[in-house]
Parts: C-alpha cells; sequence; structure tokens
C-alpha cells in the first residue's frame, strides 16, 4: 500500500488538488492507496482471523500516518513546482499504472515504471528559483487524506478477511477503469 506514496501516483492527486471532496478522497483512497496489488498482497496475509486484524491494524495506523505525512510535504514544497508540467507527467505514472494491472506486466509496459515518469516529471517541473519550505497544514485536505487512506485501509481489510480469488480479473479492470479515469481529470485540470 506504500507503493503509491512512493512511485508519486498519489503526490500528483494531492498536487493537482483532487482531494477536494469526500467522495474523491474515497475513489482515490480506494482506486490509488488500495489498488489491486494492495488487495492481492492482503489476500495473501496467513494466520488466524485474530492474527490477519492485528497484522491490518499494525499496517493501517503506519500506513494512515504515511500518508498524511506525505500530503502535508506534497502541499508544502509544491510552490517550487510547475503543476501544469506534473500534471502530464502525473497523467502518464497513472496510465501506465493502470496499463501495468491490466497487462499483468506481461509486456513492454513493465520497462516503464510510473516512479521514473514521476521523477521526471518532479525534476522538470521544478523551479529552483521558488524553493523554499512552508509547512502548509490545509486541515480539509489532511482531513480528506485520512479519509481517503481509511477507505483503502477499509478495502484492503475486506480482502484480508474475504476470499474473493475467482474475482481478481474483474477487480483488476474495474481498478484499471478507475486509474484511466482519474489520470484524465488530472490532465484536464477538472
Amino acid at each position: 500500500m506504500i507503493l503509491p506514496l512512493i512511485d508519486g501516483a498519489y503526490i500528483t492527486v494531492v498536487l493537482t488538488n483532487q482531494l477536494g471532496n469526500i467522495f474523491n478522497s474515497i475513489v482515490i483512497g480506494v482506486s490509488i492507496l488500495s489498488g489491486v496489488a494492495s488487495v492481492s498482497m492482503a489476500q495473501r496475509i496467513n494466520g488466524s482471523k485474530t492474527k490477519k486484524i492485528q497484522n491490518l491494524i499494525t499496517i493501517g495506523v503506519t500506513f494512515i500516518i504515511l500518508v498524511i505525512l506525505s500530503t502535508i510535504l506534497a502541499k508544502s514544497l509544491s510552490n517550487a513546482l510547475n503543476i501544469t508540467r506534473l500534471r502530464v507527467f502525473g497523467s502518464i505514472s497513472i496510465i501506465l499504472i493502470a496499463f501495468r494491472i491490466m497487462l499483468d506486466e506481461s509486456s513492454f509496459i513493465r520497462f516503464l515504471r510510473p516512479s521514473i515518469v514521476i521523477l521526471l516529471g518532479l525534476i522538470f517541473s521544478l523551479n529552483l528559483n521558488e524553493l523554499y519550505f512552508q509547512l502548509n497544514i490545509n486541515k480539509e485536505l489532511v482531513f480528506n487524506s485520512l479519509i481517503s487512506a481509511i477507505s483503502a485501509m477499509v478495502l484492503t481489510s475486506t480482502a484480508t478477511l474475504v476470499d474473493l480469488p475467482e474475482m481478481e480479473r474483474e477487480i483488476d479492470y474495474f481498478a484499471s477503469a478507475i486509474l484511466f479515469l482519474i489520470s484524465l481529470k488530472i490532465l484536464l485540470g477538472i
């Protein structure tokens, strides 16, 4: 679940103001933060239901803290970034993630890393003349990121406690379609 925080997909969502309302926050949580990889990995957690719940609580609390910190840090450094350029690279990164989910990383797409695309986007979007750190805590944005993280944890926890192996491909396609829509929304600035 930490991958979207590292590969830049979630940071792109934050910087392009996609967490503006609770509905968007839930959609981001279940599609980008939780995602197919998280659901797939969650189904592989072994042990009794009690042990699974203990693991989920530990992972969930850590994850929620990391999401909130990522949100605050991303917004605090946003003054040094050209958001229009970052939108393009972020959209491409999210589209690559969607293709990787749909194609099982079995094609040429596996060589195109979303994290490299977002890193290039950050480099090309960086304006060193404007680079300064200003702690910017927007309570509504932090609340929406909390909603996003909780919705991701609810989906992942459900996948851990309920076995859904026969629906794996359907979940993949649904998640990919949502990611395409999110990338289009980011690209268009809606």
